[in-house]
């Protein structure tokens, strides 16, 4: 009885709350869609074609019985109307993947004499990146077509004269990779990122690369390619000259998006110090742009009376303001996450266009919907992740304190107060920005900037207000002149930026290392956030309690006490005392850096053999390494010539260099890890635990397909 009146109850509060929270709606539909992607994304097999088309079909179904029926129940509509953009979002995620067909490669290739179309080039700090399209590798036909591959040139192999463009066609001998697949069981997907860019192999040239044919691409869209192009380049090379050093690199990053000035150095400076985001092009920037774009133009057509009274200028800003944004991400070479921000900058100026309120949260809605099902794959982007989760913590902020913000401004107009409402406003905003992408920023480096606060709340206002003006101002001057002044001001503003970030960087614990966080975890976090955000009335503060719960599970990472990767070159143990202990410090530098950020360690020790310098539950003897822990324990033979399956000492053993399967449910082999990726393995009270990369990606158009090693190895090659 009270089960059943409890349920009655929390059913009746459940439809009085969605009935007042009935305008909002429509805010959870790109949440509805998230999740359908995440489902499409999360599912170990491909499904079938028509599941997603089933779904929706059903859900519109039940959606015009609740219609026709007049079945007055909010919760049921508000349910269906959620499976309705569920499977909306698994649907779109099915139509990209099955649209795009990436033939990925799946082994490395021998020497090729490698042809293709310049699609793309960039400029990297130790060399020259050249995106290829059409590609074909001489002599060798290829069975499956390849999309693009993107090629790496360093040293000797980079072009004399640096004069290639995009739409010539270029020959050179090289060597084709297949793109990564994860690490361990949780790291980054290299493949899946390639599989949505048409990136279907990685190498590098070991020939420099020669022009065969000078322009491939004719017509107008090939001219303006090339014109672009060489704008680009110019304009690069123009910043970095003029304004010259560092701040003449940083000027390029935030006008072309080139960073490669950028020393290595510099760059972990700015991500030390919680101000990397400024170095890549993203909705920051095109913000800057479009706001500053939009400022100009309506002041300047305001100063026309006769035209300001007669005609909506404040529309034709915007519509500006749209085109000369979309010239900077062409200008940019339409970087992805640039891409994602003009889609919004663009909706939220075309708000203004209509007459309709700019930001809101249903603009921002409304954008993540266009995102979401035209490129599902953003969901698992991190520029994506933290984009919409400053902008949605920021619009709801503001619409919380609208009021006592309008009041403040209305009444108080003496300058120390609007100077102190403006660093109000400045620190409320990095504040809130900084705690909505906190997690995501965990989640994807495993570190956490502590002093990004001060960061920020200096350098925003200084690229903001002073900086991108000055390089628009400064690049419009010098069609005309020199401009040498504005560029010497560039020089000494831009320095003061990155003496800010070097002195913030040095500061005692400026970053935090963060083991992995699960994404379960950072799954409860984001409803939890949204739930804050999204609803009006004060049930919207049940989501603080989901917020402290995936803090509290994060504030205890699950580290796994073994690692193997897959080319069973690199052997990683975690200690009792948590330290590190791998068996190279040469091998497998990749999936070693990986690893440490998985554990939260900024470094590992090699294994010793002498016994006065072992680990607390590690013991390296001449022919294994011994893990101890919890009463199990793990053994890793050393031993290139053991052959023994059966003699199983302790509670899992692992054979690296066995090449052949084993039937033994407590025994790895070489044969396992090269068929199934890097190991994590835990050992706990309870039993020995494993993970393995194959389980997480499972079989899906993007895994690393690996042939049986007791098969004949073949290349998807036709000779």
């Amino acid at each position: 009885m009270a089960a059943s009146f409890l349920a009655t109850k929390f059913s009746s509060v459940l439809s009085e709350k969605l009935i007042e929270e009935r305008t909002q709606w429509i805010l959870w539909a790109p949440v509805g869609i998230g999740t359908g992607i995440l489902i499409y994304f999360g599912m170990q097999t491909e499904p079938s074609w028509w599941a997603g088309l089933i779904g929706v079909l059903f859900s519109c179904i039940f959606l015009i019985l609740l219609r026709i029926l007049k079945i007055e129940y909010p919760s049921a509509f508000f349910l269906v109307l959620m499976s309705l953009t569920i499977f909306s979002g698994f649907m779109a995620a099915q139509l990209r993947t099955y649209s795009l067909g990436t033939y990925l490669f799946n082994y490395p290739s021998q020497v090729q004499t490698i042809k293709g179309e310049i699609k793309k080039i960039e400029q990297m700090p130790k060399g020259l990146r050249l995106t290829l399209e059409n590609v074909t590798l001489v002599p060798i036909k290829l069975r499956d077509p390849l999309a693009r591959i993107r090629i790496n040139f360093k040293g000797k192999m980079l072009p004399e004269g640096k004069n290639l463009i995009p739409g010539q066609k270029v020959k050179f001998k090289g060597v084709l990779l297949p793109p990564n697949a994860p690490i361990a069981p949780g790291a980054y997907d290299f493949r899946k990122k390639a599989f949505f860019e048409k990136i279907s192999a990685v190498g590098y040239g070991i020939t420099s690369p020669e022009v065969i044919e000078s322009l491939v691409q004719q017509g107008l869209k090939g001219r303006v390619l090339i014109w672009l192009t060489k704008m680009r380049h110019s304009l690069t090379r123009y910043l970095k000259t003029t304004i010259g050093g560092s701040s003449g690199a940083i000027a390029a990053a935030l006008i072309t998006g080139d960073r490669a000035g950028i020393s290595e150095e510099l760059r972990q400076d700015f991500a030390n110090s919680g101000l990397a985001h400024i170095l890549a092009i993203s909705g920051l920037h095109l913000s800057i742009v479009a706001g500053l774009s939009f400022l100009i133009f309506r002041k300047s057509l305001s100063f026309i009376p006769w035209l300001a009274l007669r005609y909506p200028i404040k529309k034709w800003a915007a519509a500006i303001a749209i085109i000369l944004t979309f010239f900077y991400l062409v200008l940019c070479d339409f970087a992805i996450p640039a891409q994602r921000a003009f889609m919004m900058t663009a909706i939220i100026l075309l708000a203004v266009i209509t007459d309709r309120t700019a930001i809101t949260l249903r603009t921002v809605a409304l954008a993540a919907i266009v995102i979401l099902l035209l490129l599902p794959e953003s969901i698992i982007s991190p520029s994506f992740q933290m984009s919409f989760s400053a902008v949605i913590a920021l619009v709801s902020g503001y619409e919380i304190l609208r009021k006592p913000l309008e009041n403040w401004r209305t009444n108080y107009q003496q300058w120390w107060q609007i100077l102190f409402f403006y660093l109000f406003g400045v620190t409320f905003s990095t504040i809130l920005a900084t705690i909505a992408t906190t997690p995501y920023i965990a989640y994807t480096f495993n570190r956490f900037t502590l002093h990004s606060l001060p960061a920020n709340i200096l350098c925003i206002p200084l690229l903001s207000f002073i900086i991108m003006p000055s390089l628009v101002l400064y690049l419009f001057l010098s069609l005309f002149s020199k401009a040498g002044y504005i560029a010497f001001f560039l020089q000494k503003v831009i320095r003061f930026m990155i003496e800010i970030a070097q002195a913030i960087s040095s500061w005692t614990g400026s970053t935090l290392l963060v083991p992995s966080i699960s994404s379960q975890i950072l799954l409860v976090f984001t409803l939890s956030f949204l739930w804050i955000c999204l609803w009006k009335t004060q049930w919207r503060w049940w989501g603080g309690s989901g917020v402290i719960i995936a803090f509290m599970l994060a504030s205890f990472p699950n580290k796994p006490d073994i690692f193997i990767a897959g080319d069973k070159n690199l052997i990683c143990i975690l200690d009792a005392k948590g330290r590190g202990w791998v068996n190279s410090l040469q091998a497998g530098r990749f999936a070693r850096e990986n690893w440490l950020k998985m554990v939260a360690l900024q470094e590992a020790q090699k294994f010793s053999e002498d016994s006065d310098d072992q680990s607390l539950g590690v013991f390296n003897t001449s022919k294994n390494y011994i893990v101890s822990k919890a009463g199990k324990m793990v053994t890793i033979s050393k031993d290139q010539q053991e052959k023994d399956f059966h003699s199983v000492r302790g509670d899992l053993k692992i054979l690296p260099y066995i090449t052949q399967a084993s039937n033994i449910s407590n025994v790895i082999t070489g044969y396992d890890l090269k068929m199934k990726g890097g190991h994590l393995i835990w050992l706990t009270k309870n039993d020995v635990k494993v993970r393995t990369v194959h389980e997480e990606v499972g079989t899906r158009p993007w895994s690393l397909k690996v042939l049986d090693l007791s098969a004949k190895l073949e290349h998807r090659f036709l000779h």
